[in-house]
């Protein structure tokens, strides 16, 4: 036999669902907001040491796919943080 929640228990349970979802989004974004802080002072700092590298101011291919990544890899988390609905 299955028994039906009363209107007033549905309504308290999606509450609870919709607060729920909300805290593990803040957590989630404040998560993701730490990595692309994090991300961007790395990617500062290998330009920096990339540049410092005899010959100065000529990055080689392998130092710009690494800076690439990581340029994408920020730009992915800055989307996403901007992307809340």
């Amino acid at each position: 036999m299955v028994q039906t929640l009363s209107e007033n228990t549905q309504e308290t349970l999606i509450t609870l669902i919709t607060k729920g979802q909300a805290i593990t989004l803040l957590g989630i974004m404040a998560m993701l907001l730490l990595v692309v802080i994090l991300s961007t002072v790395h990617l500062g700092y290998l330009i920096v040491e990339e540049i410092r590298e005899p010959p100065r101011f000529l990055i080689p291919v392998q130092g710009l796919l690494e800076i690439f990544g990581y340029f994408l890899l920020v730009l992915i988390g800055v989307e996403l943080l901007g992307s809340r609905h």
